[in-house]
């Protein structure tokens, strides 16, 4: 392994529910997609102790400088997982795909694709639709860690350098789906 240690992980779900009644007068709770419906999720750890000091292929001769350049350790974890469905008020689906061929902060989704419901309407759509998601986790924790022995194996000096989030990505949550909103169609909310 040469100082190299991976880990790979690949999960493909499906949550369904069964929990909510679209319409209060339903015989039974409706089948739709759940709340916490992540599709996708890749993740992977990679831990790479660097080939410097006493015992690595890098090493000197002074016993100090060893100390110094030895034990250092960089270590990663990436998460990609798609977003969940997204909440829906009160409204009529209109027949049009809720998809944009470029979504941007401004524009996530085709408002097109739903209307305020009309009062006295029994509501048809289900609470969370599979085809609008908010975006999806994409994110890099990076740590550089030095590990010095002082007394035998016993006693151990280490410094951390720990980024969370390294390359500072948002993550966004909140998406408004109430067509009577100014804000209506746009990602307004931070979840990190």
């Amino acid at each position: 392994s040469y100082g190299l240690s991976m880990q790979l992980a690949y999960t493909r779900s499906k949550q369904i529910e069964n929990l909510h009644y679209i319409e209060p007068s339903d015989q039974s709770p409706s089948k739709m997609v759940g709340q916490f419906d992540n599709p996708n999720r890749f993740s992977t750890g990679i831990i790479y102790e660097l080939p410097l000091g006493t015992g690595k292929a890098l090493k000197s001769k002074i016993a100090a400088v060893n100390k110094i350049i030895g034990g250092w350790q960089w270590s990663a974890m990436y998460i990609y997982q798609t977003g969940p469905a997204v909440a829906l008020p009160a409204v009529v689906a209109t027949g049009t795909s809720p998809a944009v061929s470029a979504p941007s902060i401004n524009n996530w989704f085709n408002g097109a694709s739903m209307t305020v419901l009309p009062a006295f309407t029994a509501r048809r759509i289900p609470y969370y639709w599979n085809g609008l998601r908010v975006p999806a986790i994409n994110n890099w924790d990076v740590s550089f860690i030095k590990t010095t022995p002082l007394y035998k194996e016993r006693v151990k000096l280490q410094f951390r350098c720990e980024m969370i989030n390294a390359f500072n990505r948002v993550w966004f949550g909140g998406l408004d789906t109430s067509p009577t909103s100014a804000t209506f169609t746009k990602l307004n909310a931070q979840a990190n």
